[in-house]
């Protein structure tokens, strides 16, 4: 039974539409309430999309001068270009700020949560259509990359309404809904790397198990095709470019130049335990321990005390997947197919638990659960219909308050807090003739071109002498400014620095210690910036003996 099925009575149609629409509502409270600020702090991967999408609005440049680039680059680092265009307009509507930087990400989560609700009333009714709103609001996951500038979240939002537009087009036959959903997948292939493999995965088979109704509307789908072909040729001209694979092969476990966990030479197999390696992080993306207690281990990608899922959530999904165990349709062999083939760009890397190259199948996980809470409800009626939605009210209600508060006073570190601070002190000491930034990385370049517009003009001429663009996209090796106007991005030796007071100096607390500056002959502190916890953040002087 899916939504369409429901009969004729208006009533209960306008019931399920009210409740999508709060769902909307609540969804999007919960992804753009103080966007800006929460979380603190932004993330130097967030500063390059949004300058990018700015240098855009006003230039038609990248941040190299590279005019409407199909690929992106910062840190050696090229990334798709989807996320940039699309909030190309916002920059223009809204200026470069956090907000700004983010409203894609947020509104790309917020269309999420309803799509992925009308997947799971379509399959199984309008209960778990209804649980499938429900589990896609409050999921700590759904949450947590909706309120960062991530491309992969609008990835998947585009393979939710491909899946959606596919899951319509079998059901009613429509050749406009196949056309809706190859689009779809186009536009997902070219959001986040993950979409490059997975997309054509889900495809291929998809279009296998209804290859009749594909032979009855062959003109349309050999039109399409051709024209997915045309519109994926850049993306295949990536692909097989170092712009394409220079961060999969840095990152691959296959390129890895140390041996699998328990190797010896000369005592046991070396590719035996290479695979045992690469199938131990295929199923950790299954492991219940990981999906509802423990967290990533990078602190930039979850929030403090909660994994991806809540533990009450186990329950559900266990009913979901014994329930699924025999797929009864197409769409639930499907859902399988996403579920299985998820984690499998993520299982590429030598990262264990890798959240952000695994997100694409943390919504099937979701419709999964969202089809045990369909069959709970069925069962016990009104009572387990309340009882979940208690649980459900004091899971998120929990979860916010330590993202809101605890996450942002223990991991603000974690995404660069305190750059705009710093640049505003910069900024008021006009009599301060040359700034150092330590940081030995030098990524401290993109946080000044987000909040310091002072720098942009200097840094984009001196990026135009050292740009090549005959090898700009074969090239992946270091192209970035070190020093521009009156302002140097390196390591400070304290011991050989400028005495005179005319040079200022911003040190981050992890390069400058407590305690050091005491050492420090002269040394003036101008102000410590300081995060949510109290502790330093930077700490900006000048040196006078």
């Amino acid at each position: 039974m899916d939504f369409g099925s429901l009969g004729s009575q208006k009533t209960d149609m306008r019931k399920i539409l009210i409740i999508f629409i709060l769902g909307l509502i609540v969804g999007g409270g919960f992804r753009f309430y103080r966007l800006g600020s929460i979380p603190g702090g932004f993330f130097r991967d967030e500063a390059a999309l949004a300058y990018n999408a700015y240098r855009i609005w006003t230039t038609g440049t990248d941040e190299y001068g590279i005019s409407y680039p199909p690929v992106f680059r910062s840190f050696e680092v090229f990334f798709l270009p989807t996320y940039v265009y699309l909030s190309v307009p916002v920059m223009g509507l809204l200026g470069l700020n956090e907000f700004s930087g983010r409203l894609i990400s947020a509104l790309a989560g917020t269309i999420t949560v309803v799509v992925l609700g009308l997947i799971a009333g379509k399959l199984w009714g309008k209960k778990a259509g209804i649980a499938g709103l429900v589990v896609a609001v409050i999921s700590p996951w759904a949450i947590y990359y909706s309120r960062g500038a991530f491309e992969g979240n609008l990835g998947v939002m585009f393979f939710s309404i491909m899946v959606l537009s596919w899951f319509n087009f079998v059901k009613n036959k429509k050749p406009a809904w196949m056309v809706l959903s190859g689009l779809f997948s186009i536009l997902a292939m070219y959001s986040y790397q993950a979409e490059r493999l997975v997309v054509p995965v889900w495809g291929l088979v998809a279009i296998w198990l209804v290859r009749k109704i594909i032979w009855e509307n062959r003109k349309t789908a050999l039109i399409s095709v051709i024209a997915g072909i045309i519109l994926l040729v850049p993306l295949l001209k990536l692909t097989l470019s170092p712009a394409g694979y220079f961060r999969a092969t840095g990152v691959s476990i296959w390129k890895q130049n140390r041996p699998p966990p328990g190797w010896v030479e000369g005592k046991n197999n070396f590719w035996y335990l290479r695979i045992r390696q690469v199938l131990a992080l295929y199923l950790a993306y299954y492991s219940p321990r990981n999906l509802f207690f423990d967290n990533d281990y990078n602190k930039q990608r979850a929030a403090e005390n909660y994994s991806v899922f809540y533990a009450w959530m186990m329950i559900p999904l266990a009913i979901g997947v014994w329930s699924l165990r025999k797929p009864k349709n197409n769409g639930e062999k499907l859902l399988w197919v996403w579920l299985l083939a998820g984690p499998l760009p993520a299982t590429a890397t030598a990262d264990p638990f890798h959240t952000y190259r695994a997100l694409l199948v943390f919504p099937v996980i979701g419709l999964f659960i969202s089809r045990g809470l369909g069959v709970i409800w069925e069962k016990l009626g009104k009572l387990g219909i309340l009882v979940t939605t208690l649980i459900a009210l004091v899971s998120v209600a929990g979860f916010w308050l330590d993202y809101a508060t605890i996450t942002q006073a223990v991991r603000a570190n974690e995404w660069d807090y305190g750059y705009k601070r710093v640049f505003e002190v910069v900024r008021s000491h006009p009599e301060i003739d040359r700034w150092v930034i330590d940081d030995p990385t030098t990524a401290a370049y993109v946080q000044t071109l987000m909040f310091a517009p002072e720098y942009r003009v200097g840094y984009a001429r001196e990026i135009g002498k050292i740009v090549n663009k005959n090898n700009y996209y074969s090239d992946p090796q270091v192209l970035r400014v070190f020093a521009w106007d009156n302002l140097e991005i390196r390591t400070i030796s304290w011991y050989n620095i400028d005495t005179t007071g005319k040079t200022g100096y911003v040190a981050h607390s992890s390069r400058l210690v407590d305690g050091e500056l005491q050492t420090i002959p002269g040394a003036q502190l101008i102000e410590q910036i300081n995060y949510p916890s109290g502790k330093a953040a930077f700490r900006i002087l000048n040196v006078v003996r």
